[in-house]
């Protein structure tokens, strides 16, 4: 049984966190936002994937399925980063080109943030906090 360790004594009757738990209730929104996003969109549940960029600690990739795409990107470093960091898409030869289209000159907007970046072309500049991430999503 995985859920032994779990504090149930931080959540109440109503399935919330109860009050003076900061840290665990903000956890518990981010979750729910999570899995909001999950359900709601089809790339994040089925489809394909496609790295973007990767080194030591960013992480970039794009989730696509018929008409639902999404650019995850997760910095995972202990410092902010020190300056942009260039996201190619219409240079990766694995995204496909009806994907390359929908994104091309798009204003992509993070579904946890509400930070928005455009794309350019072919590609966006990102710069980020410490131990963070971003969803984008293009803007209809």
């Amino acid at each position: 049984d995985n859920r032994r360790d779990f504090e149930w004594e931080k959540i109440g009757l109503d399935n919330d966190v109860k009050p003076g738990y900061t840290l665990e209730k903000e956890i518990f929104y981010h979750t729910k936002k999570l899995i909001s996003l999950r359900r709601k969109h089809e790339a994040f549940y089925s489809g394909s994937f496609v790295c973007l960029y990767v080194d030591y600690f960013l992480l970039a990739y794009l989730s696509y399925s018929f008409d639902s795409v999404a650019i995850t990107v997760i910095h995972n470093g202990t410092l902010p980063m020190g300056g942009y960091v260039n996201i190619e898409i219409e240079r990766n030869k694995k995204t496909p080109t009806r994907i390359k289209k929908k994104l091309r000159n798009s204003l992509l907007s993070c579904r946890l943030t509400g930070e928005k970046v455009y794309v350019t072309d072919g590609s966006f500049k990102i710069r980020m906090n410490r131990k963070s991430a971003f969803v984008f999503m293009p803007i209809s």
